[in-house]
């Protein structure tokens, strides 16, 4: 299943009805209220984005510049097609908007939900994409009806390039090279967007005799492809009790790595190799004698 991202249309009206109708999540009045926010974007009010699958829309994001800020920017829909989800489509648009926010050089997403049950799925959602809750207003949208405000910061410039002055790249003793936090970096921020370049199964083999062996990663849905990371976390040193994760983006040939905790200034970012953070097997290059 292959998914496209791109710029709503007018024709895309119906289904985005179709798809808010059918999640079940929202009332009639938001469910109007979604629509005439997507009216307003066709109008230039606001940036609409779906997910193309097969041909159809099946999810869809809205974000636009939070009035008299210098760099916040607000989701204020984003929805997927229940018959669809599960499938990464939901990430997919979050991640496009943080890119697209970070090329008009916005520094941050905010966003605000209700806490009623039927939202819980959501916000599970936003805080597996590294959202965290700045507030809550009691009260907001009804009787036991909380707005909870949820923040992600994007942590890139404009270019998804690491900030000069959030890392350095330094001696790392008895692994050579790494990347040093030269800031606070909070739980769930964005470190790097990093682009790979993407080689053929045939031309793998290859890698191994070079001194890229130790710098690519397994690619593809078969993983018989291989991506060479481009960028500062190129240098991230393998730990497994690491402070950051890294993330595939296939299908914008790119890697995403986040903290898994507050990462002091001066701490070396570390991730573990084996892809999920606490993931214990021995990796290629160790022997059975690893403490």
């Amino acid at each position: 299943m292959g998914v496209t991202i791109r710029p709503l249309v007018a024709t895309d009206r119906a289904a985005v009805h179709e798809m808010l109708d059918a999640s079940g999540a929202f009332t009639a009045d938001e469910l109007a209220a979604a629509l005439e926010v997507f009216d307003a974007g066709l109008a230039g009010e606001y940036f609409l984005f779906g997910a193309e699958v097969d041909g159809a829309v099946r999810g869809y994001v809205c974000v636009s510049q939070t009035p008299l800020t210098r760099s916040t920017w607000h989701l204020y829909w984003i929805c997927v097609h229940p018959a669809f989800e599960g499938r990464g489509i939901g990430r997919a648009l979050d991640e496009h908007a943080g890119e697209f926010v970070r090329w008009q050089g916005g520094e941050r997403l905010v966003l605000e939900t209700s806490s009623r049950a039927a939202y819980a799925r959501s916000r599970r959602f936003y805080e597996r994409a590294g959202y965290r809750v700045a507030g809550r207003i009691a009260g907001f949208y009804g009787a036991a009806d909380d707005c909870v405000i949820y923040c992600k910061a994007l942590g890139c410039n404009a270019l998804g390039a690491v900030d000069g002055e959030t890392v350095r790249i330094g001696a790392s003793s008895g692994k050579g090279r790494g990347i040093f936090a030269e800031r606070r970096i909070a739980q769930g921020d964005l470190i790097e967007e990093a682009p790979v370049v993407v080689l053929p199964a045939e031309e793998v083999q290859h890698l191994d005799r070079t001194g890229l062996a130790n710098y690519y990663f397994v690619w593809g849905e078969d993983e018989r492809e291989a991506a060479v990371l481009l960028g500062r976390c190129s240098l991230c040193n393998h730990s497994y009790e690491p402070n950051a994760r890294f993330d595939l983006v296939t299908h914008r040939q790119a890697i995403r790595f986040t903290a898994l905790r507050d990462i002091e200034p001066g701490e070396e970012i570390t991730t573990n190799y084996n892809g999920t953070p606490g993931d214990a097997r021995p990796l290629w290059f160790e022997t059975d004698s690893r403490s």
